[in-house]
């Protein structure tokens, strides 16, 4: 695979077309026209890799991420606005690179 797609997948900035396998055992998360926004982990000591070797062992294929952020809004920016959208689309907790956030009430 060519190094600037890595890079981009890296971010979740291209479509990949999805096989067959996971496009009928994950359909309902895929989109409509069989493509995905993948995203390669390369870091092995991030806590989002370790968390998906986990998942790995306990028999899941995925861990769905989206953006974060309502419809029409602006994607989050800064930690007071992840606290605020959370808040506001009733998320309990948020993995970020830091670590895992819960919600609670200042």
């Amino acid at each position: 695979m060519n190094n600037s797609i890595i890079k981009n997948l890296e971010w979740m900035g291209a479509l990949c077309d999805t096989n067959n396998n996971l496009y009928n055992k994950y359909s309902s998360i895929i989109h409509i026209d069989g493509t995905s926004r993948t995203q390669i982990i390369k870091n092995k000591d991030s806590l989002t890799y370790k968390l998906l070797k986990n998942l790995k062992n306990e028999g899941s294929d995925i861990l769905v991420n989206t953006s974060f952020n309502i419809s029409k809004d602006p994607v989050v920016f800064d930690l007071f606005d992840a606290y605020v959208n959370m808040k506001r689309m009733n998320i309990k907790y948020i993995l970020m690179e830091d670590g895992l956030f819960e919600t609670r009430n200042i």
